[in-house]
C-alpha cells in the first residue's frame, strides 16, 4: 500500500472508533454520583491540564464567551472550580480545576478506564504491544497539532 492509502484508511478508522471509545466515557460520565454534564467533563479535562482563561476555554470548545460563562460559574457553584483575576491583567478570568474538581474527574476516568480495560484484556500480548506503540505516535502528533492551534498549550507535557 502506498502512504497516501495507508492514511486514508487510518483516518477512516479514526473517525469510526473515536465516537465509539466517546460512548463509553459519556456512560461513564452519565452514570456518575455528581451529575456531571458531558460539556462540563471536557472543561474539567482541559482545566486538568492547565488553568486557563475563559477565552481560551470558549475558542477551545468553539462555543461564545457568554455559554462558557455559564458553564464555568456552575463548575464554580460545585465547587469544581476557582475563578481567578489574571496576574498580568485583573480582567481576565482565569478559571482553576479544585481539587474537588480533580476528585470528580478521577471518579470518572477511573470508571471509563476500568471499562474500557475489561474490553482491552481480551487482546494478545503482542495486539497489546501494537497498540501502545501506535498510540504514543497518536498521541505525539495529536498534541503537536493542539500546541500549534492554542498557543496557551505550551506546557502541556506530553
Amino acid at each position: 500500500m502506498t502512504q497516501t492509502t495507508d492514511t486514508q484508511r487510518i483516518t477512516h478508522q479514526l473517525i469510526q472508533i473515536v465516537p465509539l471509545i466517546m460512548q463509553i466515557v459519556v456512560a461513564e460520565v452519565r452514570r456518575s454520583e455528581s451529575a456531571v454534564a458531558p460539556a462540563h467533563f471536557r472543561l474539567l479535562n482541559i482545566l486538568n491540564r492547565c488553568p486557563s482563561s475563559l477565552s481560551e476555554l470558549a475558542e477551545r470548545q468553539d462555543v461564545s464567551l457568554p455559554t462558557i460563562s455559564n458553564s464555568i460559574n456552575t463548575l464554580v457553584e460545585r465547587g469544581w472550580v476557582t475563578r481567578k483575576s489574571a496576574r498580568s491583567d485583573r480582567r481576565v478570568a482565569i478559571a482553576e480545576l479544585t481539587p474537588l474538581g480533580q476528585q470528580v474527574l478521577n471518579d470518572i476516568r477511573s470508571r471509563a478506564l476500568t471499562r474500557l480495560q475489561e474490553m482491552l484484556c481480551r487482546l494478545s500480548s503482542e495486539d497489546l504491544d501494537r497498540l501502545v506503540v501506535a498510540f504514543e505516535i497518536l498521541e505525539n502528533i495529536l498534541l503537536e497539532d493542539a500546541r500549534s492551534r492554542f498557543e496557551y498549550m505550551d506546557d502541556i507535557a506530553s
